[in-house]
């Protein structure tokens, strides 16, 4: 058995935007159990982007677009790291403190299923049912 809190996979960030938490950004995705993950990931982007445009009031709009790049760049750069603590996020969040090697793997297997067009909802159902088939 592994402790979940050890299961994270670290992000690679490059702190290119000196205002902008991208570990912080990336991990919004924690929040959110409904709609595609295309739809979510694109609603925390924009809001990233807004956001940084309202501390910065001089930005232009070439900044914005450079900077809705460069976020978009970072959750490609992360996609599998970031489905799979999202994942664990949530087995913690039902009081999972702890999986086996087995339920490990079969979490890999079901984060390489997963492409932007996923629905949330129906990745947690998957991930309870692999529980639930694991114990």
């Amino acid at each position: 058995m592994k402790e979940t809190q050890l299961l994270y996979k670290k992000f690679h960030t490059r702190e290119k935007y000196k205002d902008i938490d991208e570990i912080k950004i990336l991990t919004a995705l924690y929040q959110y159990s409904v709609d595609s993950l295309e739809a979510v990931v694109s609603r925390i982007i924009n809001e990233a982007v807004l956001g940084h445009m309202n501390l910065n009031l001089d930005s232009t709009i070439m900044q914005m677009l450079a900077l809705n790049d460069y976020l978009s760049s970072l959750f490609i750069r992360n996609f599998e790291a970031l489905i799979y603590n999202y994942l664990i996020n949530y087995l913690e969040k039902q009081g999972i403190e702890e999986i086996d090697e087995t339920l490990e793997e079969k979490l890999d297997e079901l984060v390489k299923s997963v492409d932007m067009k996923t629905n949330l909802e129906e990745l947690l159902a998957a991930l309870d049912e692999l529980c639930m088939v694991n114990h």
